[in-house]
This record gives C-alpha cells, structure tokens and sequence, in this order.
C-alpha cells in the first residue's frame, strides 16, 4: 500500500507517480499530521479511480503510453511517442483533461504541422486523429468522462503527398542486362518487387518454402526492425500465381545464392534476413543512375499498381497486391481462386510487362 512522505524542506506530505522512471504527477498536502497523510491519499485515490478533474492530459498520457507498453509492438509504441512529443503535448499537455471539448482537441490537430511551419500530409493529420481517438478511448476505459473523437477529422485542404512511382523508361532499364547496376547484390529483389506489387517487407520475408511450381504464399513480413510479423492486414497473407518474368527473377535469385544455404529467398550477403535499410541504400545508388532519387522501395509497389492496373480488373488487382488501402473506395474484398490468379498473371505477362519481358 503506498505511503504519503513527510518533506522536511517544503512542510507538506506528497505521494508521486512515476512513469519509466519519470516523475508524472505529484499530490501535496500542507497540513500537519493525520489530516495532511488524508488529504494527500485522497488526492491520490481520486486520480487513480479517474474522479480527479484536475488530472492533466500529460499526466492520463503517461498511463496511457504505459498501457500500450504491454499491448502493443515496440514500433507502433515508438510511433505514439513520437506523435504524442511532437504534436499533442506541447499543445495541450498541462490543460487539464476534464477541460478538453472536442473543438480543442480538433484544433490541436488543425495545428499541427512540421518543424519548419510546412503543413503536414493528410494521411499523417489522419494518424494524429486515430492517435487521440485511442487515448479517448483509453480516458473512457479508465472511468474519465471525456468526450468522444468520433466527429474529429483531418482538415479536407490538407496537401495529399503524392506517391512516387518509378517512370516507364527506368523500368525497362532496371530488367536490362547491360546496364552496370545490373551486378547489383539485390537486383532480382527490385526487379521482383517491381513485378510483383509485394512491400518491401513481405519480400524480404519469403522463404524458400513460400515457393511453389509458379506460386507464392506470403504469410509473413520483416519489418524495418528486421522483426518478423504476419503482415499487415489479413488480406496481406496470401496465395498468388507469378507473371513469368518474376518467375524468371526469383529464380535466378535462388540460383545466385545456392552457396548460402539460407531459407531466406532474398538474403542478406551472408545469408541472414535482409535489412531493409541495407536495401534501400542499394536502391539509392541505383535509383540516382536511373534518374528517379525521390523513389523508395515502397515505389515498385506503386508501380506495379500504376501499371497493372491499365489491365487488371480491380478485384484481381486487390487480389495480387494485398488489399491495399489504395483501393479501399472500390468496395468489399473480392477473394479470388486459383483460376482467376492464374488469368491474373497472363494479363500481365500478355500487356503490362511483355515489353520487359522481351529483355
């Protein structure tokens, strides 16, 4: 049971709340004695059973980032704090949570933008949204009345940031045996990706046993942290047929690493799981030669979207790639059989990459 403390210094009783070591929020009282020790533990015990109003937002983010410390994957824990440091304290962090209607705290997110006053996309303003909705959440769960982030929203003029995709002239020259990056370690792996639609992370997560007569099975990925988790989504783990020229990729790929013994498809130089930082530094080098520096691994994604989807009907489209949030607006995920995955690669090795493929 904790214990009020007697401060000889400043004549009053405290209990503290700690947080990762951090000192959160402190509970004082100045009168002598037994009054003062009851005074303190009511304070105390009006903040832990949520009946306190002048409990801060800092203070209830405190316990809830604590919280998510037991439920939740280091990166998505990162992520919150980071959020949380950036633009939800420093706006509202010592105003009291009781005090916080819902027009305040959509103006804590009309406000935020970048260290150098640049606006941020809409798709972060969104995550700062679904951020504070979770800590309402959380607030309600822990016996706070605060209001609900149902009718809080990402302001409709804020810039949609564009998705970079690799032009159609640096596609053909990436399958190109001539061109001197075509030695590059992880060549087949951008060739792949491009082809394929699949994340950065669901590729270098395949394994030898993913692979099958023309098919793959994607049931894991290797995030940035080179943590193994099972994708994204449900939709993210699935089974579908290759165009010819991945086929082609993947297998000059177990070809060129026999030697490692790896069950990795796409292994690191030593025959360990590959970083994805590691990678994108190869891209990097071969992105400048081929005239697109702005790309990123997640480009080949989008443009094997871009250009699959002049052929592919969209169902097969959201099929091959995953769901992918890009395609929410069309409706409900259509699961495919085998037979219309199959059709799905012969689109594609017949229109969308037969001029690649000839390479």
């Amino acid at each position: 049971m904790i214990e009020p403390r007697w401060s000889a210094h400043n004549q009053k009783w405290s209990i503290s709340i700690y947080s990762n070591g951090k000192r959160v929020k402190t509970f004082w009282s100045g009168k002598p004695g037994t009054a003062g020790k009851r005074e303190v533990l009511k304070k105390y015990n009006a903040y832990m059973n949520g009946t306190d109003t002048s409990i801060t937002v800092a203070a209830e983010w405190a316990r809830y980032l604590d919280s998510l410390t037991a439920r939740t994957c280091p990166e998505a824990l990162r992520n919150v704090i980071s959020i949380s440091n950036h633009h939800i304290l420093p706006k509202c962090g010592k105003r009291k949570l009781s005090a916080m209607r819902v027009t305040d705290w959509q103006q804590v997110i009309n406000s935020c933008q970048k260290l150098n006053g640049e606006p941020l996309s809409k798709k972060t303003l969104r995550t700062i949204r679904a951020t504070i909705v979770q800590f309402l959440k959380y607030c309600e769960l822990d016996g706070i009345d605060v209001p609900s982030g149902a009718a809080l929203y990402a302001p409709k003029n804020a810039p949609t940031v564009g998705k970079e995709i690799i032009p159609l002239q640096a596609v053909t020259r990436l399958f190109d045996p001539s061109e001197p990056f075509s030695g590059d370690y992880f060549i087949h792996l951008f060739r792949f990706m491009c082809v394929t639609g699949l994340r950065p992370g669901e590729a270098i997560g395949l394994q030898h046993g993913d692979y099958s007569d023309g098919w793959i099975t994607i049931n894991r990925s290797v995030n940035r942290m080179c943590r193994i988790t099972p994708g994204k989504n449900d939709n993210a783990r699935r089974h579908i047929k290759l165009a010819d020229i991945a086929i082609k990729e993947l297998k000059e790929q177990i070809q060129m690493t026999v030697d490692l013994n790896s069950p990795w498809i796409f292994p690191d130089t030593k025959g360990d799981v590959a970083i994805q930082g590691t990678v994108y530094e190869h891209w990097k080098r071969i992105a400048a030669q081929l005239g697109c520096p702005n790309t990123c691994l997640y480009s080949f994604r989008h443009t094997f979207i871009s250009m699959a989807s002049v052929d592919l009907p969209q169902p097969m489209l959201k099929a091959a790639v995953g769901h992918s949030v890009d395609f929410d607006t069309y409706g409900v995920y259509a699961h495919m059989s085998d037979q219309q995955l199959a059709q799905a690669a012969d689109i594609l090795d017949n229109s969308t990459f037969k001029t690649i493929n000839q390479k």
